[in-house]
């Protein structure tokens, strides 16, 4: 598993720049311990329309 530091600096040579957004649901993820499928979840209800 890539940590998120080692993402970011993967992203920054890729040209990807992670939103305001997508930084706090990270951070909130972090801080709550979410499980990695628990965040999964997480960032699918953000995406999902309707």
């Amino acid at each position: 598993m890539v940590g998120r530091a080692s993402f970011a600096k993967i992203s920054a040579v890729e040209g990807i720049r992670l939103k305001p957004a997508m930084t706090k649901r990270a951070a909130e993820a972090a801080a709550k311990g979410l499980s990695p499928e628990e965040y999964r979840r997480t960032i699918l209800r953000s995406y999902r329309k309707g």
